[in-house]
């Protein structure tokens, strides 16, 4: 799966100016199915299947599960590595990707 880290890097940015935002493209999850969910995309991580990007229902993966595992990775770099968002552009997405919790 094409996780959407830059998506994710824009929608916490949006996120920032408008508090009440939650895009409905980027649901956040309980600790149970993110789990469960990152288990499931692990195996299609690096997949550029359309239909496995966009969520694909008999793998039980939800519609839009990239964007939303994306702004999790990228809200979990800024946990260990506290910065403006504004400095956080500057951070390649695989960099952020490897330093997050969800690189295995």
């Amino acid at each position: 799966m094409n996780i959407k880290i830059t998506e994710g890097q824009v929608d916490l940015f949006a996120m920032s100016l408008f508090p009440d935002l939650i895009p409905k493209w980027n649901q956040p999850f309980n600790n149970g199915a993110e789990t469960t969910l990152w288990e499931r995309v692990k195996p299609v991580l690096y997949s550029t299947d359309p239909e496995i990007h966009a969520g694909d229902k008999p793998k039980g993966l939800p519609w839009c599960l990239g964007y939303s595992f994306g702004r999790m990775i990228v809200e979990d770099y800024l946990k260990n590595h506290p910065m403006p968002l504004s400095k956080l552009l500057d951070i390649l997405a695989k960099h952020i990707f490897e330093s997050s919790r969800f690189h295995s």
